[in-house]
């Protein structure tokens, strides 16, 4: 093990987050300070954040300070996503129309 993190939503504001990494054959907790560290094997940092489920969960950003999403969020945003897509493209559809019938009246009004 080169790093544990332990994370404690029932515990105290300040205290949710722990976290160990090795020297030589010692885990050695080291300082978190509020509610975020360096997360130093997979790089970016860990973090006591909210989610779409819990007000306080484990949270990782990466190196680039991106927040990274589990799989569920990733799913409901990739959801919303699809579903306002759906909605730009009725209403391109809807105004397609519109215009279309507009041509065909100006159309038929000039060859009168």
């Amino acid at each position: 093990v080169l790093e544990l993190v332990l994370f404690d939503p029932e515990a105290e504001v300040g205290q949710r987050l722990r976290i160990w990494h090795r020297e030589g054959e010692q885990l050695v907790e080291r300082a978190v300070v509020g509610e975020s560290a360096p997360a130093v094997v997979l790089g970016g940092s860990w973090l006591v954040g909210e989610s779409p489920i819990d007000k306080a969960c484990l949270r990782l950003k990466n190196a680039d300070g991106e927040l990274l999403l589990s799989e569920r969020e990733a799913r409901q945003t990739a959801e919303r996503e699809r579903q306002t897509a759906e909605r730009e493209r009725q209403t391109a559809d809807a105004r397609a129309a519109e215009l279309e019938a507009e041509v065909r009246r100006l159309r038929a009004a000039a060859g009168r």
